[in-house]
């Protein structure tokens, strides 16, 4: 809680402006400022007693003061200390009720603000935090000042960050504010009085890290972070912090920040506060934030802070590792020492450019020195580089020392061997093959230790690894091109595997365009990368646009620099969007052209099998589906990614288009393999969870099918979050079980919130949401909700024109024929199946689909038995 405040009376003019006073008695004016914000209420009342009004620092120091009194935010909580002259200004009866709360007793009180402890009954029974807006404060400003603080807080929803529950107005118009209850201590006094290792300090910060960057992400500033407003509780999981009071929190738009504090008035506990908040301008930022955080990481490593109070003139901090060695704790400052003092001192810097950009980069920065890898609190040196490394890869180095040693023996062996000048050509060469076999051997080390694909799930470099390499490649592209692009894309792949695809994205495009630079014109690594690239932005959703572009671009490039025939220029046209004899044309080519990539021709097989699906003639993508398969098999074995996904596609396109008998023991197995390689988590598990559970409606298996369809359904809800182009698709497949099983009114619920989901990421004319909604429109029917269904099928129907997909027309066609029907009237229902019939027929399209309209047909036949919901 924040401390307890009297705020004297204001002045009836105002002290001399900062810009009027010199650096000295400015300087003074601040460290005043600091002591009476950090002082007792009795203390405060002497220090200002004792101050000369005709000494203009004295003056300015006590303005500064008022200023800050003033501007105390409404979610302040001041210490309760009562018969202190603070409560003297604040009301002193506690209500009987507010709103729905029965006040229990009152915890503290701010320049806006009442907080009391208080007690809930219904819906729940617990006890809440209720804040109050003062009597005598309900001016147009501060009402304002209430709303806008209350808006920003309830975008923060975040288990470590205090929640709003509720919000009213008391019968005498007093607002109020309802939230958890946050109980716990102060993060620095729990990590004392528990004598919490240096290792559970350091994690236990990095969790309130990635909460603060949570709320940096929702779009505000908390701007007053200290210790007591960082609570730590002791929970059966472990410690469990909780960011609270955002009494002066700011918003990070300019266009929701104004009114929020007033201008020229300095913000935050000045012990904590950093030198932008000190001047009191306006110019914060999350960097603002990030301050006071490493201002608080020292304090919980060494137990004091890196400088004693504010002050407009930089003041040198105290590293960690000193501050524990001055303290008499030798063992605790040599673990300090180095990385810690670092990444400290990187957060708490004076320049603001100097800081870590996010407190996710700050807790990125603690997990690596958790785990032994090289800080970027600091440019490290290669020296530096090199100790890490070893540090944690003892055996492994031990192993490249002794293969440079013996490559750097025989080197000079044959040095000495030669004259002068034959001398100077060997050892050119001879550096030439050194960096070919470094440059070889860190991409199969690489490879070895990270590539899901090569090492049977046994990854041993972890995400933070990948990255800590990725950047000292980067690093030495300047210095050897070929070597670090070669590695930087390997890195690339990797991740692209791992489904990290921001960093995946980030590293190739930096690979891109270093070779775009360096080639000066198109390239086959350039073509390369540009695929990679687009690739990756599709795979994650990120920009479709901009991969839509980046393929046109390298379309352009491989049309310069390869022959109309090459593999290297198909393997790139393959993934534009071709007429469909073109690119049946090209597979063909590549398929028996023995200088095309197996990958190449699967990829082909693959753009072929799904335009086939998506085309009038959909069942005829069950044998390309094979052909991609048995491909994949006979060049990359079983446990291939790549196998297991054209193993997935296979069974999947066997399931609607053959026997879902047959196909479901491929995807147990596809599963199986999926789970031993990359692990339960996975996007390539999940896609073949998602496919199995699928199957299994094909083969109208409820019951078998429910269990991988709650497993996927609940994996990509945590794994995605609920507006998720994954979790829609995963409640598609759930709400079509549950139909199957009878569940109608859960299949209801699972469809409406699978077509929601769903139109977050689509228009609404698409196929996609069409797939799901149909489904919603046949459980609709089966209710007798037959209004809604025929709006959707009807719908459906004008949409999709040409009739593509095939499956959902048809469906829509047999949900609209059935409210038809419902209605008495069917003549029409038979005229419509009877059109579409004709249409389909016209158009060659068969199989399921059309076997389905036939069904639908037949039941709007005026002969057949009406169906009951």
């Amino acid at each position: 809680m924040s401390d307890s405040r009297q705020i004297p009376p204001e002045p009836s003019e105002r002290s001399t402006p900062p810009d009027a006073l010199n650096a000295e008695t400015w300087s003074r004016a601040k460290d005043l400022f600091a002591a009476l914000c950090e002082a007792e209420p009795e203390a405060r009342e002497r220090l200002l007693a004792s101050f000369d009004p005709h000494d203009p620092a004295h003056a300015e120091g006590e303005r500064l003061w008022r200023s800050h009194a003033a501007g105390v935010g409404f979610m302040a909580e001041p210490k309760n200390r009562p018969g202190s002259p603070a409560w003297d200004v604040l009301d002193t009866s506690m209500p009987a009720t507010i709103g729905a709360y029965t006040p229990i007793e009152r915890l503290g009180a701010g320049g806006f603000g009442i907080v009391y402890r208080a007690r809930q009954t219904e819906p729940v029974e617990r006890e809440v935090a209720v804040k109050v807006l003062r009597s005598g404060l309900e001016s147009p400003q501060v009402l304002a000042r209430f709303s806008e603080e209350r808006r920003f807080l309830a975008r923060l929803d975040h288990p470590d960050v205090v929640r709003i529950l509720d919000a009213g107005a008391t019968p005498d118009g007093r607002l109020y504010v309802v939230m958890d209850l946050a109980r716990g201590q102060p993060i620095t006094e729990f990590v004392q009085d528990t004598a919490m290792e240096l290792e559970d300090r350091l994690r236990l910060f990095a969790r309130v890290c990635r909460a603060v960057h949570a709320v940096h992400q929702r779009g505000v500033i908390h701007r007053d972070l200290k210790p007591s407003n960082l609570v730590v509780s002791r929970e059966d999981d472990g410690p469990r912090p909780k960011i609270i009071d955002f009494g002066i929190a700011a918003a990070l738009h300019a266009e929701d920040r104004t009114g929020w504090t007033l201008a020229g008035a300095p913000i935050g506990t000045p012990r904590y506060a950093s030198p932008e908040q000190v001047s009191g301008g306006d110019a914060v930022d999350t960097r603002t934030d990030v301050y006071a955080l490493g201002v608080i990481l020292g304090e919980m490593l060494c137990g004091q802070t890196l400088r004693p109070h504010a002050s407009g003139v930089e003041t040198p901090p105290t590293p960690p590792s000193r501050a524990a060695m001055n303290a008499g704790n030798a063992p605790w400052a040599r673990r300090l020492r180095g990385d810690l003092d670092r990444i400290v001192l990187k957060a708490a810097a004076w320049e603001r450019s100097r800081r870590y950009d996010s407190a996710a980069s700050l807790a990125d920065d603690i997990d690596r020195h958790l785990t032994g890898l090289p800080v970027r609190a600091a440019p490290p040196g290669r020296v530096y580089i090199a100790r890490k490394f070893i540090a944690r890869h003892r055996f492994a180095a031990g192993a490249v020392a002794f293969a440079l040693l013996a490559l750097v023996s025989g080197l000079g062996a044959a040095v000495h061997a030669a004259g002068e000048a034959d001398r100077q050509r060997r050892v050119a060469e001879s550096n030439s093959r050194r960096v070919a076999f470094i440059g070889s051997f860190l991409l199969s080390t690489i490879e070895r230790n990270a590539d899901p694909d090569a090492i049977a799930g046994r990854v041993v470099l972890d995400e933070t690894q990948l990255e800590a390499l990725a950047s000292e490649a980067i690093a030495g592209l300047p210095d050897d091109a070929e070597t670090m692009l070669d590695l930087l894309e390997k890195i690339g792949l990797i991740q692209y595997k791992l489904g990290l695809y921001q960093d995946a994205a980030a590293n190739i495009r930096i690979a891109r365009d270093h070779e775009a630079r360096r080639a000066g014109a198109p390239s086959e690594r350039g073509v390369r990368l540009t695929m990679i690239l687009a690739q990756t932005l599709d795979s994650n959703h990120a920009d479709n646009a901009a991969a839509a572009e980046l393929r046109r671009q390298a379309l352009r490039d491989a049309e310069a620099i390869f022959e109309p025939n090459d593999p290297r220029l198909l393997s790139v046209r393959i993934r534009s969007r071709l007429p469909m004899p073109e690119l049946e044309r090209i597979v063909e080519h590549l398929e028996n052209d023995p200088r095309a990539r197996a990958d190449d021709v699967i990829t082909g097989l693959s753009a072929l099998y799904w335009r086939t699906e998506f085309g009038p003639t959909p069942s005829n993508a069950l044998p390309i589906a094979r052909r991609a398969y048995e491909r994949a098999l006979a060049h990359y074995g079983p446990s291939h990614s790549v196998t297991i996904n054209a193993m997935s596609t296979y069974a999947s396109a066997e399931s609607v288009y053959g026997s879902p008998r047959d196909a479901i023991p491929m995807l147990h197995d596809a599963l199986e393999r999926s789970i031993v390689t990359f692990g339960p988590d996975h996007h390539y598990t999940e896609s073949s969870r998602r496919v199995l559970a699928r199957a299994y409606t094909e083969a109208g298996d409820p019951a078998l099918g429910m269990p991988h369809a709650i497993e996927h359904e609940q994996r990509t809800r945590r794994l995605h979050g609920t507006h998720s182009v994954q979790h829609a698709g995963s409640l598609r497949i759930l709400g079509v079980l549950q139909a199957q099983s009878g569940d109608l009114q859960a299949a209801r619920e699972t469809l409406t919130e699978a077509t929601n989901a769903a139109a977050t990421h689509w228009p609404p004319n698409s196929s996609t949401v069409a797939s799901i909604e149909v489904h919603l429109a046949e459980v609709l029917a089966e209710l007798g909700a037959y209004d809604e269904a025929e709006v959707i099928a009807t719908r459906i129907i004008q949409q999709m024109n040409p009739r593509q997909p095939p499956l959902v027309v048809a469906i829509a066609t047999s949900v609209r024929a059935r409210t038809l029907a419902a209605r008495g009237d069917r003549q029409a229902a038979v005229s419509l199946t009877r059109e579409m019939l004709a249409a389909f027929e016209a158009e060659g399209i068969g199989g399921k689909p059309y076997a389905r309209l036939q069904a639908a047909h037949a039941e709007a036949q005026p002969e057949a038995q009406p169906r009951l919901p």
